[in-house]
């Protein structure tokens, strides 16, 4: 969260948060950076900015790829009734899953790293087709590209479908890192967790709170208070869930998005499987993530 932060540092953030272009996004967020002081109490923001500015670079360079043709684009065009993405660590059996769905045709092997660009294949429900699309493996905490190329898809999709190998050992350690990993980016698939959007409009006058949370530790005074530190008069403050200040505070530089998901549980014909089965849907379960079993 931020702490104490200066003027000259609000008013950098409040630009990028005004900023329309991803050109004009990234040479404020370079501003913010530089203006921010660098303590404990503002390490998690800047691990943000950094982590925001790198996927705005890769976004960029996406569209210069698009534009001339130059190469393989990360980029998965939308298709059907909606779009999933598959995510999970290294020998998950996302490839095996999505060709089990769907038409398409993934390279398999017992090795990680096979996926390295995204894969996607349709797959057919009644009279309704939904996209299915394999990625790359999710390295929790490696601060990768892959990461960042990753998440910009699972941001931009529909609905996210987490894969897991029963045969890991540390499968409560992995499920918690790869969910982490996911909600530190800004997309919320837990149930666990309040989310606040700040929606700016000219058509709104003041500050307004709606939504079906509520505020756990602040007044609606507080809200406008600590929205007008960063320039923000007019806008709707939507709530769901139990929200603190500290939660609206980051909702002005982390844009929340709330994405249905799904745990599969992957490879339980294998050794092990049966001692980490449990574990593996208890966890999710109090996550709010609702969870299937398949075999590899």
């Amino acid at each position: 969260m931020p702490a104490n932060l200066p003027p000259e540092a609000k008013a950098k953030l409040a630009k990028y948060s005004d900023a329309k272009s991803v050109e004009e996004k990234i040479q404020a967020l370079e501003e913010f950076i530089s203006a921010v002081p660098k303590h404990k109490g503002t390490e998690n923001l800047l691990l943000w900015a950094r982590r925001r500015l790198a996927e705005l670079r890769e976004e960029l360079e996406e569209r210069k790829k698009r534009r001339v043709g130059g190469g393989p684009s990360f980029f998965v065009e939308k298709s059907g009734a909606g779009q999933a993405v598959l995510i999970g660590p290294p020998n998950s059996g996302k490839s095996s899953i999505l060709a089990a769905l769907t038409n398409a045709k993934p390279e398999i092997a017992d090795y990680p790293f096979t996926t390295r660009m995204p894969r996607a294949g349709m797959l057919p429900f009644e009279d309704i087709q939904f996209q299915i699309v394999d990625t790359p493996p999710l390295l929790p905490g490696s601060g990768s590209s892959v990461n960042n190329r990753v998440l910009g898809l699972a941001r931009n999709a529909d609905a996210i479908i987490l894969v897991f190998s029963l045969d890991d050992t540390n499968i409560v350690e992995t499920i918690d890192a790869v969910v982490r990993e996911v909600e530190d980016r800004g997309i919320v698939i837990t149930g666990r967790r309040g989310l606040a959007r700040i929606m700016k409009s000219r058509e709104v006058t003041g500050v307004r709170i709606e939504g079906p949370g509520r505020l756990t530790d602040a007044t609606e005074d507080d809200v406008r208070r600590l929205l007008s530190q960063y320039r923000i008069y007019n806008a709707i403050v939507y709530i769901e869930g139990d929200v603190s200040l500290d939660d609206v505070e980051a909702a002005v530089y982390i844009n929340l998005v709330r994405k249905p998901a799904l745990a599969i549980l992957n490879k339980v014909d294998l050794p092990g499987a049966r001692e980490t089965v449990k574990p593996a849907l208890k966890r999710l379960g109090e996550m709010g993530i609702e969870a299937i079993v398949a075999r590899q």
